[in-house]
């Protein structure tokens, strides 16, 4: 797969020594969501995503251009999960009622994907020019921080319901968020150089999260981690 983008890369180099578009774009996720690890969070991203683009292209025909891009996308930290159980415990005479929380954040990341575009545009309708248009290239992505767990047990004394003891930990996970495969299908409409598109988005990639927990120290889980979205994006078209 790196061959054929590469490739692809190359061609889109080749392409760009002609007249050029060059557009900028700024978007916003409506919808993303994240490959479960585990079970140790959501699906959902719980924070504002959002992705700000360059992409250069040449017009092949009156209706088809072809070129390269690049982008920032920032994807939001998806939505964090608890477990909970309870028992009884006994400490001398004493009866109480434990109640264990275990809750954990997984954080989302950051990607900057370099990729090829092909953007077909239709006959335009009263200045309204729509198109339909493909990405495909290799994303580079950064871990956004730890993975943490914070384990909270509540000893509520049966009898009096006055005696509360409370303990609390928190443990952090390293993260390294390793790359991969970018891509994404859309349409929009371009008016007096203006654009506007909703994509369709996938970004590839796997969290390798190292355990530091008392006991499980170094323990590696490797998961896919991948990251879909639909993408509404507007932007402004100048041509060199």
């Amino acid at each position: 797969m790196k061959k054929v983008l590469f490739g692809l890369f190359a061609l889109s180099s080749v392409a760009m020594a002609a007249e050029t578009n060059l557009y900028l774009r700024a978007g916003a996720d409506l919808n993303g969501k994240y490959q479960t690890i585990q079970g140790l969070h959501g699906e959902k991203a719980d924070d504002f995503s959002y992705e700000f683009a360059i992409e250069a292209t040449k017009n092949l025909t009156d209706k088809v251009e072809f070129g390269l891009g690049i982008a920032y996308q920032k994807h939001g930290d998806p939505e964090g999960k608890s477990f909970y159980d309870s028992d009884t415990y006994y400490a001398g005479d004493k009866e109480y009622d434990n109640d264990w929380t275990a809750k954990y954040d997984v954080p989302g990341y950051t990607s900057i994907p370099l990729y090829v575009t092909l953007k077909y545009k239709f006959d335009a309708i009263n200045n309204f020019v729509p198109y339909v248009k493909g990405n495909i290239g290799y994303s580079f992505n950064i871990d956004d921080g730890d993975a943490t767990c914070t384990e909270t047990d509540i000893y509520t004394n049966v009898a009096d319901k006055k005696d509360v003891i409370v303990n609390s930990d928190k443990y952090k996970y390293d993260v390294d968020m390793k790359d991969g495969l970018y891509y994404g299908i859309g349409a929009g409409f371009e008016y007096n150089n203006f654009t506007m598109d909703l994509m369709y988005q996938v970004t590839e990639a796997t969290a390798e999260i190292t355990d530091k927990e008392p006991g499980y120290e170094n323990r590696v889980y490797k998961e896919d981690f991948n990251y879909s979205r639909l993408t509404l994006s507007f932007g402004y078209k100048f041509n060199f």
